[in-house]
């Protein structure tokens, strides 16, 4: 590209479109909100590519703030959770943002309103990816049908492990309908009972199409042997993360990330999580797909980017170039990016391909996906930050 043309070129006005946590906040939601953080590390990377940041808070006057920037903003990179008073949360801002048609990262209005739902996320990949025996619960005394205990009882949506207990896992009827009970108090009217797993858990994220490696966690390794990662147990998890080395399950968990991201039409990147059968590792099983993880320096994303080598902001820095060139198929879209400056976010996803440097190609669904291999000189402990190098 000619360097004289891109100094010509405006560089993007992006619009970072969340939900603020309340610090110190024991709401169950704030969990899901963004952090101070979080947020600046997003930031601080996008305007490392030259870009100007524009806060915006995706509270009930957001429709407004939006529609008053519509000739400002080149795009929006969303993270809202959305109020907690509306259905389909996670929706709220991309409907607006596909209303004043501004561009935007992640996953539109259908696939947040899918992946959101547990129940029908899994009528959606259903065939495609294994997951264990379950059922929508409607009401306390439902009957349970031909599940078998030890059995695991959750939302049908929300997130950061609100509504999760160690006691959610039950071992017979009176304590189902004890824990039924609990979360019905607290929930949308819906809920998840599903066969337990007593294996190891992973979770495997993607950004465009890179995999990147899988995390693993044996939750026996964690003080207490916690059955499930609740609120408590997910904020040590960082501590205990491992990678994943047997090619077999690495494969599998690849292939049954993609098919999931596919089926709900996510976009630009989401996160998979599943869990083995205990002593049958081998077979990892899809529990859920998120397609909006948390994108914060010390969280999974973050962790699993690192083990291939790939920096912080250039992880952040690819979610928007999988965009733009997501985006640019779109006539529509197409003008916008190609009079601005978009060589800062082209440049951090070709350097964190090159900073990959071994990945295995995988095709699924007719397209091609990397699936990136953990550097063996890294020890995935903590934050990305402080990960040591093996010398």
């Amino acid at each position: 590209m000619d360097n004289s043309y891109l100094i010509k070129m405006k560089n993007l006005a992006i619009g970072l479109i969340a939900n603020y946590k309340v610090p110190g906040s024991n709401e169950g939601i704030d969990f899901e909100y963004a952090s101070e953080e979080m947020l600046q590390g997003i930031t601080l990377s996008l305007e490392a590519t030259g870009s100007r940041v524009l806060h915006i808070d995706a509270n009930r006057k957001v429709f407004k703030k939006l529609k008053s920037l519509c000739d400002e903003l080149d795009l929006g990179f969303n993270i809202s959770e959305g109020p907690p008073s509306v259905k389909d949360r996670k929706s709220y801002v991309p409907r607006m943002l596909d209303m004043l048609s501004i561009p935007y990262t992640g996953s539109g209005k259908n696939a947040n309103r899918v992946a959101g739902n547990k129940a029908l996320t899994r009528q959606k990949i259903n065939g495609k990816v294994n997951h264990p025996g379950w059922q929508l619960f409607n009401r306390t005394d439902q009957e349970l049908e031909s599940l078998r205990y030890p059995l695991f009882v959750k939302p049908v949506g929300g997130g950061s492990s609100i509504g999760i207990e160690q006691d959610s896992v039950v071992y017979n009827e009176g304590d189902l309908r004890k824990a039924a009970e609990m979360l019905f108090s607290i929930s949308d009217g819906q809920l998840i009972v599903e066969e337990y797993l007593e294996g190891k858990e992973y979770i495997c994220g993607m950004i465009g199409d890179m995999i990147l490696p899988p995390l693993e966690w044996d939750l026996d390794e964690i003080p207490g042997k916690p059955l499930v990662k609740d609120r408590q147990i997910k904020d040590m998890c960082g501590t205990y993360s491992k990678t994943v080395n047997s090619e077999l399950i690495l494969n599998s968990l690849a292939k049954q990330a993609i098919h999931a991201h596919q089926s709900v039409g996510a976009s630009d990147y989401s996160r998979s999580d599943f869990r083995s059968r205990y002593n049958r590792s081998v077979d990892p099983l899809f529990l859920e797909i998120n397609t909006m993880p948390n994108l914060g320096r010390g969280k999974s994303m973050a962790r699993a980017a690192s083990l291939a080598g790939i920096s912080y902001e250039d992880a952040v820095n690819s979610v928007v170039y999988s965009a733009i060139v997501r985006l640019s198929n779109h006539s529509f879209y197409r003008d916008i990016f190609s009079n601005r400056n978009i060589e800062g976010f082209s440049d951090a996803y070709n350097s964190a391909i090159e900073s990959a440097e071994n990945r295995d190609m995988i095709e699924v669904g007719g397209k091609v996906y990397m699936l990136l291999k953990p550097k063996q000189n890294i020890i995935p402990i903590g934050r990305p930050d402080k990960m040591r190098m093996v010398v």
